[in-house]
């Protein structure tokens, strides 16, 4: 007959597993997260501490200060970059795409017409297509 012990580290794993599956106080899922530090955003985005207030206080996306520490709110930060080109997370994920998916940059309306930038810039102004000035 082969017998394998439980190491104690083992044994207490399963006793807690036991009284967890019969408490009436199971632990809850953690909420989903709302905020991020201003350093955790600084460094998802490969930011030195001046660009990372600088992004803050030019309001881009919305900040809340809780329990005196500046935390910027995910929802918003997230809306912003998927409007904008000019910041990349380091994680790779694309910027800009909603922006991307509604318009249409002066250097692709002229690689699609095969035409100057300038040519572009002149229709544009002529016609008064409405445009949107990216921070880029």
């Amino acid at each position: 007959m082969y017998y394998n012990p439980l190491t104690k580290e083992e044994k207490y794993q399963e006793l807690v597993k036991e009284i967890e599956s019969q408490s009436e106080y199971k632990k809850l899922p953690s909420p989903e997260k709302k905020y991020m530090s201003v350093p955790e955003m600084g460094r998802l985005l490969g930011l030195k501490k001046t660009d990372r207030y600088w992004l803050v206080h030019k309001n881009f996306f919305k900040t809340e200060t809780i329990m005196g520490k500046m935390r910027v709110e995910l929802e918003s930060f997230e809306k912003w970059y998927a409007n904008q080109v000019k910041y990349h997370k380091i994680t790779g994920e694309e910027p800009g795409l909603e922006l991307k998916q509604r318009s249409y940059s002066v250097q692709e309306i002229a690689q699609m017409l095969q035409v100057s930038e300038s040519v572009v810039y002149d229709e544009m102004n002529k016609a008064g297509v409405e445009y949107e000035l990216v921070d880029y």
